[in-house]
């Protein structure tokens, strides 16, 4: 008779063992679904403190009273150093879009400000030269 007893109790703790592997991975699977459920609730609560905070910018642009409209800008000159110096930074605007002039040499020997740029009169295009020679 002492056979039976222990059986019993063995099958008992087996079953016991299964039950707690079973409870343990439930218990791992609403960690997980709390974890997941938290950081949904901290983007949700976010996204309203943004809204929050965007309403109250609008209702307080709304109170403020209208800006005076700016003053228009002062004329620029027109004579004729302004108009070559003008005509200078057009041709250099020019230059740099084209890629004709490097900041850098692609050789890597020289430094930058010895290229240069100029437009050559015949095909009115944009040349990279070098300072140097």
């Amino acid at each position: 008779m002492s056979g039976a007893p222990q059986q019993t109790l063995g099958a008992l703790l087996a079953r016991l063992e299964v039950r707690e592997r079973r409870i343990a991975v439930e218990a791992e699977a609403a960690h997980e679904q709390i974890m997941q459920l938290t950081a949904l609730l901290d983007g949700l609560t976010q996204a309203a403190e943004h809204i929050a905070i965007t309403r109250k910018t609008l209702l307080e642009l709304t109170d403020e009273a209208p800006l005076a409209p700016a003053e228009p800008a002062a004329a620029l000159p027109d004579g004729p150093a302004y108009q070559q110096i003008m005509a200078v930074f057009a041709e250099r605007a020019q230059c740099r879009r084209s890629g004709a002039c490097p900041t850098v040499s692609p050789v890597g020997r020289l430094s930058m400000g010895e290229w240069g740029c100029r437009m050559d009169r015949r095909d009115r295009g944009p040349q990279a030269v070098s300072r140097k020679g």
